[in-house]
């Protein structure tokens, strides 16, 4: 497996055969460094301590333009923390999980583990921690699959506090006013110079040795095109054709889930990026795919249109859809976590 990709060879049976708490901790954080992140910035950074580990924003992968209130910065901060609690948790050595402030200095939360007398693993965890070693953020049409309602129930049963909801769309023309406001959101975004600058900083080519970043492979750009696709993104507004692109691809879904909270703060991003992950992993789990969308409650005035679709005062934080593609999607890069500890 290549260098970029190496975070995602791993196996797990490796854990109980290490016996320093230190090999142990790194074992699970392997887990954690392969949670969503916009653009793939990865902006996390860790510190070991004994039996913890303090989970930290990186303020270099800060996004001024595509995240000015750093919203989705947090909700890939939750991502990485909740892929933690879910793999220690599954081992029998989650003890403790503490969350801080935005005020202290890019500290955001302390998990503390215990080694000294682990549980037995918790085997109902296992399918989310699996899904975890493969989970990809699906780009393209979802086939004509529904998805069985037990399904969407116990999702809708995965609580993320009584400040946070889950909203599971299924119906057709719901579904279609989303996607219409999502192509909207990327008309928005693209007529931007600089969001497109900023934006093709973060693509990389689908043969590229960069270890961040957005592979074009994953926007379902050809292998010939890939190499100037980012300066083709920072010097042409190609708003219109990514934004019909994206409307088909929603449109198609069986399902589109939006985490709504009460309120804005990074605590609460925290957790809407926690609960998002635990759906996410719920569903691909059972072989669906999912694949995030966020123009819609990312640009001026759009979010307004999402709570009114969807009855609510709570405003929208994170919209993802699901379903079933035949496709089999490689996964993004990843920067090795030796790299990532403080």
């Amino acid at each position: 497996m290549a260098d970029n990709f190496r975070a995602w060879d791993i196996k797990l049976n490796q854990f109980n055969r290490l016996k320093l708490e230190e090999e142990k901790i790194k074992f699970l954080l392997e887990f954690a460094i392969r949670a969503p992140s916009t653009h793939n910035s990865q902006p996390w950074l860790f510190k070991l301590g004994d039996s913890s580990c303090d989970i930290y924003l990186n303020p270099e992968k800060r996004l001024p333009k595509a995240d000015p209130t750093e919203r989705d910065i947090f909700i890939s901060l939750g991502c990485c923390i909740e892929n933690l609690i879910i793999v220690s948790g599954y081992y029998g050595v989650l003890k403790q999980v503490k969350f801080y402030n935005k005020n202290s200095k890019n500290l955001v939360a302390k998990i503390v583990f215990d080694f000294l007398s682990p549980r037995k693993e918790i085997k109902s965890l296992k399918g989310l921690v699996t899904a975890i070693t493969y989970r990809s953020n699906s780009r393209g049409l979802f086939n004509s699959k529904k998805i069985e309602s037990r399904i969407i129930n116990r999702i809708k049963k995965i609580l993320g506090g009584f400040d946070l909801k889950i909203h599971c769309i299924d119906d057709r023309e719901t579904i279609v006013k989303l996607a219409g406001y999502t192509a909207k959101g990327l008309l928005m975004a693209h007529s931007d110079k600089e969001f497109r600058k900023e934006m093709a900083d973060w693509i990389i080519g689908n043969n590229s040795s960069r270890l961040e970043g957005i592979p074009t492979y994953s926007m379902k750009v050809p292998n010939i095109i890939s190499p100037i696709f980012p300066l083709l993104i920072k010097q042409i507004n190609l708003g219109k054709i990514l934004s019909r692109l994206n409307f088909k691809s929603i449109a198609s879904a069986p399902l589109v889930c939006v985490i709504t909270a009460k309120k804005n703060s990074s605590r609460n991003w925290l957790k809407v990026g926690q609960l998002a992950e635990r759906v996410m992993l719920e569903l691909n789990k059972n072989n669906i795919k999912t694949s995030i969308y966020l123009a819609s409650v990312e640009m001026d005035g759009l979010y307004r249109k999402v709570m009114n679709v969807l009855g609510t005062t709570y405003k929208p934080q994170f919209v993802f859809c699901a379903g079933y593609m035949d496709e089999k999607f490689k996964p993004t890069p990843r920067i090795p976590l030796e790299e990532k500890i403080l």
